[in-house]
């Protein structure tokens, strides 16, 4: 089967054997991620934390998006959800990229917003924070009176799945349903899916700061740090981690790093 970026929900069923509204369950019940395709939009890049707010430049962007926590609840009662920002999924989907107009952050924001423009090379690879913003918001177009309005109309309908959120899928209702005893090998891959999310969601920190990124959201409860809902407990040494409905497991910080730099070559 050709394997594509994502997947809709309607694909679900007939190629990897189970439908959306299972899938829909696994967003209901646990965190994770929910996302969507954006079709030639643009969106203003930002790195954003207590201290500085960074607006990076602008992307023409056309692929996956992933929804912020905040969206969430309103999408899966009302089945529909309008956004004013996101993650961009990958860099490698934007297809051009410009400068940020000044009279745009003049006119939009506040003091607490400074322009630090990247170099195309240096976006970071995937889950990059931004803000929908309107072809009008260019740099060469951006007048004084134009507002920064502009949203995303998002519906369950249309979510779409990656390869990671599928094989996630298929071994979370698998596992929670009992339908078959998985083998070994597909059992322990569960824990590299979940790697593999934190080295795309932290793409510049090494084994030693990923453990000590989970070790301090995870006594935080900060969701963003397990997606998949599998952290148990996190010791300074040792992870305790299961699939819902599966025998809890053990990950030791050696065997921890060792995975991480094994998944990054």
């Amino acid at each position: 089967m050709f394997r594509k970026d994502y997947y809709r929900l309607g694909e679900l069923e007939s190629k990897f054997g189970f439908s959306a509204y299972d899938y829909i369950y696994l967003c209901e019940k646990f965190n994770n991620p929910i996302r969507f395709y954006a079709h030639k939009h643009y969106f203003l890049m930002m790195d954003l934390d207590l201290y500085k707010k960074k607006l990076l430049g602008v992307a023409y962007y056309k692929g996956v998006i992933n929804l912020l926590p905040q969206y969430r609840n309103e999408l899966l009662q009302s089945g529909s959800v309008e956004i004013e920002e996101c993650y961009l999924t990958d860099k490698k989907f934007i297809e051009l990229y410009e400068e940020v107009s000044p009279e745009l952050v003049v006119n939009c924001f506040d003091e607490k917003y400074e322009v630090t423009s990247l170099r195309p090379e240096n976006i970071q690879a995937t889950n990059i924070y931004s803000r929908v913003i309107g072809e009008e918001n260019r740099d060469m177009v951006q007048k004084e009176v134009t507002k920064l309005d502009c949203r995303l109309n998002l519906k369950l309908e249309d979510m779409v799945l990656t390869n990671d959120d599928i094989s996630w899928a298929r071994l979370s209702l698998k596992m929670s349903n009992n339908e078959k005893v998985l083998p070994e090998s597909e059992r322990e891959n569960t824990f590299h899916i979940y790697a593999k999310h934190l080295i795309n969601f932290y793409p510049g920190k090494g084994a030693s700061a990923l453990w000590n990124i989970i070790l301090k959201k995870h006594h935080e409860e900060d969701d963003e740090i397990d997606p998949y809902c599998i952290l148990i407990e996190v010791y300074p040494d040792e992870i305790i981690w299961a699939v819902k409905g599966d025998t809890e497991r053990t990950m030791k910080k050696s065997t921890f790093k060792n995975l991480i730099t094994k998944l990054k070559k």
